[in-house]
């Protein structure tokens, strides 16, 4: 099923039940303004284009669900000093 059919028949159902909106990203291979127009017209919360980094869709969730994004990677790779640690040596 295409992404504008599906999305508008999950915002119609949401509407009808009473729901509040799902977030929905569009992630599609076509970055012009035509497409993202049809996809924000169907009822998606976001459009991202591939390829999509890793970090640019955990920020486009946590933008979306209202959740603050996690710093990618283990606390090692972070900075911390030892395993298990952030880099301001809490656990």
């Amino acid at each position: 099923m295409r992404l504008t059919i599906s999305t508008a028949a999950i915002r119609t159902w949401e509407t009808n039940e009473r729901r509040p909106p799902t977030p929905v990203v569009a992630l599609t291979a076509h970055a012009i303004r035509e497409e993202i127009d049809k996809c924000m017209a169907a009822g998606c919360s976001a459009h991202l284009s591939k390829p999509v980094k890793k970090n640019t869709l955990i920020e486009a969730i946590a933008k979306l669900t209202g959740e603050r994004a996690a710093a990618p990677g283990f606390p090692e790779e972070r900075g911390a000093t030892q395993p298990g640690l952030l880099p301001n040596g809490k656990p």
